[in-house]
């Protein structure tokens, strides 16, 4: 990537400033004022912040700018004088030519009596920085954390003794083309007799406004809109790090900055995660638990763990805020083993009205997450477990005072040798459901809630309509076993028919054909008297059905139909 250049009058190549004389005389090059950089601030968006101070001589300064970066500079550069405080103007040709170098020449006008002291900055594309962490485990749970940013310098300049630092957290960057001319069309409007007409009223639309409507000028780019922030800050954030001394990366090389060096907030632990695409819904991680000492953003990175004077793992932190727990997973050791089960179930909560038997009613969804802790490990174990409360959920039954990490709920388990532990957690969802009362499922959910209800007269009602159906229920059964005792009898006549038709003009089988013919008999004496039982059954099945339906039709919540009591519900 070209650096802006900084240079006389006439383009000079490297990165130099210089000022130009009185602007009546011709124009006559200098002697060569170094384009001195004081302060570089690397985000990780893609742009670099640059601070330059210069001694101008006279009133002008001519900056050399490549073309392809002509519209960040433009919309970035800010110059200053460092005696009045005042901002200088900029001048550049509206159609540029650019020299060999592919450099555009824009002037800068500086007011006031010279010498000039000028400070300028502005953004340009830059790779983004690096973050890489260092973990050294010590005791009573503290850590030493030191941090360093690389950081690649492709400017084509070097940079030599500039305070270097680096954006923790991405500040909003964008390209805008600042540089086109952008005409605007607009129609000719004839008199047509509009000479004497009276203007409108406010609010009143004219007769002829669309013959007066310009045409539009086309869309300039999109941008986002960032509310503005509070106080002086640098153009597009603060630098939340910065070396601690002036140092020198010269061009086309890398450095590693050192941005942390600090004791924190840190202790090894197990952190049961089921749900990070890198976790595991079987076994516990091996972590670092670090909390975050500074007041900035920590980035995303490697993190390498060291203790005992050796290499105990390497992880991969998300980005933590300031002051913020997280935790780093470093190994998988297979020491903690976690049994998980999952269940779910409905609990009525409320009765907002019935008709023809339908109740409608809120229900408790409830989802319910065991967890087994297993720790193969002889000494007592520190595990966290991670849990995010699904959207829309609530959780209701949980260990308490869990810690917070990254939008997740993380929760304090620990563990005997060879020992275990159980762990319940549930968590809810209000559902409005519809539900008949004439259904075996519908009655056990409505009647569950109404054992603690207060509205005995629809207890009472409800209660009736549960005999109805556990009446219906028992007759569905002995209709079925009477129904399948007598196909069992018929199937045994007709082997009785075929037995008898068999030894038919058997001289010797005549004792044997008599008592065939008699149990043939007997069977069919039960046939038709499980028959006339079932006809029975089914009647009074049918009469039960009839008595069920009308009781749910005049089912209602008389005892809430006053105003303010629209729905039943626990304790009410």
């Amino acid at each position: 990537m070209r650096p802006f250049l900084l240079s006389c009058c006439a383009a000079l190549l490297g990165p130099t400033l210089v000022a130009c004389g009185g602007a009546v005389s011709p124009i006559v090059a200098h002697p060569e004022a170094p384009a001195t950089i004081g302060r570089i601030v690397v985000y990780r968006n893609g742009v670099a912040y640059f601070e330059r101070t210069a001694r101008v001589p006279g009133d002008t300064l001519t900056l050399s700018v490549p073309a392809d970066k002509v519209d960040d500079f433009l919309k970035s550069l800010a110059v200053v004088d460092a005696k009045t405080g005042e901002s200088a103007n900029v001048a550049y040709p509206t159609e540029p030519k650019t020299d060999g170098n592919g450099l555009v020449d824009m002037e800068i006008q500086l007011s006031g009596h010279h010498p000039h002291e000028v400070k300028l900055s502005y953004v340009t594309e830059a790779p983004a920085w690096k973050p890489s962490y260092r973990v050294v485990l010590g005791e009573h749970e503290k850590v030493d954390l030191a941090g360093w940013a690389v950081v690649d310098n492709t400017s084509g300049e070097d940079w030599r003794n500039v305070r270097l630092g680096v954006g923790a957290s991405s500040a909003l960057s964008f390209r805008f083309d600042l540089r086109s001319v952008r005409p605007v069309e607009r129609e000719t409007l004839q008199p047509e007799g509009l000479f004497a007409q009276a203007p409108p009223a406010a609010g009143a639309t004219p007769a002829n406004a669309a013959a007066s409507k310009s045409a539009a000028p086309p869309p300039a780019p999109s941008a986002m809109r960032i509310p503005p922030g509070d106080g002086a800050v640098d153009p597009i954030g603060t630098s939340h790090f910065e070396s601690a001394g002036a140092m020198t990366v010269l061009h086309g090389t890398s450095a590693m900055v050192s941005i942390l060096q600090t004791q924190a907030e840190g202790e090894v632990v197990y952190l049961y995660d089921p749900e990070s695409p890198r976790g595991s819904a079987q076994l516990a991680f091996k972590s670092l638990r670090l909390r975050n000492p500074t007041d900035s953003q920590l980035e995303a990175g490697p993190v390498t763990v060291f203790g005992d004077g050796r290499l105990i793992g390497e992880g991969l932190s998300e980005p933590i805020p300031p002051k913020e727990l997280a935790f780093v997973p470093f190994a998988l050791d297979r020491q903690v083993v976690v049994d998980r089960a999952v269940a779910e179930r409905d609990e009525v909560a409320g009765i907002a009205g019935v008709q023809r038997g339908v109740f409608t009613t809120r229900v408790q969804h409830v989802r319910r997450t065991t967890l087994v802790v297993h720790n193969k490990l002889p000494t007592r174990t520190v595990v966290y477990i991670r849990h995010t409360v699904a959207s829309g959920f609530r959780a209701s039954k949980a260990p308490t005072d869990p810690e917070h990490a990254a939008g997740a709920d993380l929760y304090r388990v620990e563990v005997d040798g060879y020992g275990k532990e159980e762990v319940v957690l549930e968590e809810a969802v209000p559902v409005n459901r519809a539900m008949d009362i004439r259904t075996a499922d519908g009655m056990q959910l409505v009647r569950t809630f109404l054992a603690t209800s207060r509205d005995a007269h629809l207890k009472e009602k409800v209660d009736r309509l549960a005999s109805l159906q556990e009446s219906i229920a028992d007759t569905d059964r002995r209709a079925a076993a009477l129904r399948t005792a007598i196909a069992e009898h018929r199937r045994r006549i007709e082997d009785l028919r075929a037995q008898i038709a068999a030894v038919h003009g058997v001289h010797t089988a005549a004792a044997l054909t008599a008592t065939l013919q008699a149990k043939q008999k007997e069977l069919g004496s039960e046939v038709t008297k499980a028959t006339a039982d079932l006809t029975g059954l089914d009647e009074k099945q049918l009469l039960a059905r009839i008595e069920l339906q009308d009781d749910a039709e005049d089912l209602t919540l008389d005892g809430l139909a006053a105003p303010g009591r629209g729905l039943a519900s626990r304790g009410e």
